[in-house]
């Protein structure tokens, strides 16, 4: 269960739709999450160029640290908001 709440009423919220006493995000929660992931993953940013310019000067190998960190980077703030 994701959010219990104790009396069998619970609270109405915003993007929210009550399931068994039990808050389940619906679509107005992740429609607005997908567009933010999808965005941030396809715009040229500074990330893009900085593996670009690892890759031509240091090659393929050397330049997976970075390519992993800039992974994990957009999945913690993804996860964050």
């Amino acid at each position: 269960m994701l959010f219990e709440f104790p009396h069998p009423d619970p609270p109405p919220a915003s993007g929210w739709r009550e399931y068994n006493y039990t808050m389940i995000p619906g679509i107005d929660f992740f429609a607005p999450l997908a567009a933010f992931c999808f965005s941030t993953l396809i715009t040229p940013g500074p990330n893009n160029m900085m593996v670009a310019a690892s890759g031509v000067n240091f090659g393929f190998a050397r330049t997976r640290p970075h390519v992993l960190g800039i992974v994990l980077g957009h999945a913690g703030m993804t996860f964050i908001i």
